[in-house]
């Protein structure tokens, strides 16, 4: 498939974390035209090894430098935004001179979670496509198509949420799998303690890193959703987004269970 007018020169991908934005990517560019020249910006890493917040400005400036540049191999220029929802207002509004008028034959694609932290003015410039989940029926059947077993392949399924990404990620990781259980273990265990006892377990479950603490309360959502604890359901979204504005973990989910 060649980039078309209907396409257009800014493509936007919106769906869960692990929902395939990727592999639909992939195969749009295989399908795109004979060698295109692939450029992927994503949020790097400080020197603690975790990911910065943002993607930065110089990132988005390199791109475009590189955009702007004669492909290497004659064919379509592509650059790939992965993250989209992480970009710093200077990166974002960099970026909208090329997403409007892009030079030659350039395509760029744009990788989000949410629409939610997007400036309007970048939006506006894309074709936005949302990608639904899958159901847990289907991706349960995938799974036992690939050999797990039923009853794994419904825990893996009830996991993943709809997200195919994180569905493969956990059949073919064990010790990934086995995070995801001792996450909905540790849930268990602060619901039932009592107020005190639930300050220590938040206070050791925060230890762990960035990555760890986005996949448990990740399972923690999911688990207070099938319980349809909605109150405390609230609790965890408002305290993530404290999370998100740098209010320390420990305190954001000792206001959200207490």
């Amino acid at each position: 498939m060649q980039k078309s007018e209907r396409m257009g020169s800014a493509l936007m991908l919106v769906g869960a974390e692990g929902i395939g934005k990727k592999k639909i990517v992939e195969q749009l560019v295989s399908q795109i035209g004979v060698n295109p020249d692939v450029m992927v910006v994503e949020r790097e890493r400080n020197d603690k090894d975790d990911l910065k917040k943002n993607i930065g400005i110089e990132q988005v400036r390199e791109l475009i430098q590189r955009l702007s540049m004669s492909s290497l191999a004659g064919g379509q220029k592509i650059g790939i935004i992965d993250g989209a929802e992480t970009l710093s207002i200077e990166a974002a509004n960099a970026l909208l001179k090329t997403l409007e008028d892009p030079m030659g034959d350039v395509l760029v694609i744009l990788l989000a979670t949410s629409t939610a932290a997007i400036p309007a003015t970048v939006l506006s410039r894309c074709q936005v496509v949302y990608v639904p989940t899958v159901s847990i029926e289907e991706i349960c059947d995938a799974l036992v198509a690939r050999g797990a077993g039923r009853e794994d392949a419904h825990e893996i399924a009830s996991f993943a949420a709809g997200r195919p990404g994180i569905a493969l990620a956990l059949l073919h990781n064990q010790e990934l799998l086995a995070a995801y259980r001792e996450h909905r273990m540790n849930l268990a265990s602060v619901l039932k303690a009592s107020l005190a006892e639930r300050i220590g377990l938040i206070g050791e479950i925060t230890k762990s890193s960035k990555e760890n603490l986005e996949e448990l309360l990740n399972v923690w959502e999911l688990e207070l959703h099938k319980q349809q604890a909605y109150q405390l359901l609230m609790n965890l979204i408002r305290a993530r987004s404290a999370i998100k504005q740098n209010v320390t973990s420990t305190l954001a989910l000792e206001h959200a269970f207490i």
